[in-house]
């Protein structure tokens, strides 16, 4: 069964879509670039490594062309338009802030305001900071929204993202 998951507005680099009980997340060509520098950053690797990002692998172009075989996901795809193709790590209880105690909001944000300084040492940073963007895996927080890194200047004092962090979790 096909069923597309997610197509913000609001992010315009990528979409999501679960397919067959796993999860793909299509980078849209405007992001391919950015993505490109991204995905080599020494503390991306390290924070999928600590599972404090959920974990992803570039699709190859057999596996690809495997999939595009099934009529629905090559549909998908060529309405989505995107020349990279990840595959994520599924988490197998999905669950939502609102289910959270206290407890787990606090180690949600800590890991948000964690991932944001971390990558500043590489010039990236969080373009938005909304509790949604984590999974709990067990008892830890898993940062599963990839696309919400963006290159910044790190001299720049102002994080656009500080007002959806505090009306969200604070």
């Amino acid at each position: 069964m096909l069923d597309e998951i997610h197509t913000t507005f609001r992010d315009p680099a990528g979409s999501l879509l679960k397919y067959e009980g796993k999860i793909f997340r299509f980078i849209n060509p405007s992001y391919e670039e950015e993505f490109n520098e991204l995905k080599l950053l020494k503390n991306l690797k390290k924070l999928i490594e600590n599972n404090h990002l959920s974990k992803f692998k570039i699709l190859k172009k057999n596996e690809l062309s495997s999939l595009l075989k099934d009529q629905n996901f090559s549909m998908i795809f060529k309405k989505i338009n995107s020349n990279i193709v990840l595959q994520h790590e599924v988490i197998d209880f999905v669950n939502y802030p609102y289910e959270w105690s206290n407890n787990m909001l606090f180690d949600a944000a800590r890991l948000t305001l964690d991932l944001f300084e971390n990558m500043l040492s590489e010039t990236y940073g969080l373009k938005d900071a909304t509790p949604f963007n984590i999974i709990f895996e067990n008892t830890k927080p898993v940062f599963v929204d990839l696309l919400s890194f963006e290159k910044r200047d790190s001299l720049d004092p102002i994080w656009l993202g500080l007002s959806q962090f505090t009306k969200t979790f604070l």
